[in-house]
């Protein structure tokens, strides 16, 4: 089965459409053309781990430009990505699912918006759904996996923490840091290859042959 990387998004109705690469390729330049465009073309990677959460959002790129400060429905980017084989995603998006699971796949307030599961075991069928398209790995250590197995995350686990990167502060020397540099200067020593002794003693044997 191919990934999903292409969705053809009407957002008067409401509708998608996911399209093959070929057919994507048809239609790029009859919509980067429209002055009023009437349907979108989206692109989409299934996030398979956390630093690739931001390619799973449906707004990454589009063709052409969507108006400024459109939203999407909350259900479209569930439903893709469950059909994709997404492992990562946000909390607000997990704990949806979640919801829907645990409510065994009947409507209920709150959910009518979000991905609905008709199987008999929502859970089951999720599991071996996301493994199919996952190729046999292991997916039960990531959000989805955990998801299948009915185990409870809350928004701090570390799943859902965004990761930033500080610079720290210069280390200051210290007692093993000054005895790991007088080993280091004992090595250069012992080893006969990296002083100017031996160098010298090289050429004078290279001389005497």
């Amino acid at each position: 089965m191919r990934p999903v990387e292409w969705i053809l998004w009407s957002p008067s109705g409401e509708t998608g459409i996911v399209i093959i690469r070929e057919e994507a390729e048809r239609l790029l330049s009859s919509l980067r053309g429209q002055v009023h465009p009437k349907v979108y073309l989206l692109t989409y990677a299934a996030p398979v781990t956390k630093v690739m959460e931001t390619l799973g959002r449906m707004n990454f790129y589009t063709i052409p430009t969507l108006p400024s400060g459109y939203e999407f429905p909350a259900w479209l980017p569930l439903e893709v990505g469950i059909f994709a084989g997404r492992l990562y995603l946000d909390f607000e998006s997990w704990a949806a699912i979640a919801q829907q699971l645990q409510a065994g796949g009947s409507k209920e307030k709150g959910c009518q918006e979000h991905v609905q599961f008709s199987a008999d075991d929502p859970r089951g069928f999720l599991l071996d759904w996301l493994t199919f398209r996952r190729r046999g790995h292991n997916i039960l250590h990531t959000p989805m996996g955990y998801l299948c197995q009915g185990r409870q995350l809350t928004k701090e686990h570390v799943f859902f923490s965004e990761a930033s990167v500080e610079a720290a502060p210069p280390a200051e020397p210290t007692a093993s840091d000054d005895s790991a540099s007088e080993m280091d200067e004992i090595e250069d020593l012992d080893d006969p290859g990296s002083g100017e002794e031996f160098e010298e003693e090289r050429d004078g044997a290279c001389n005497v042959l």
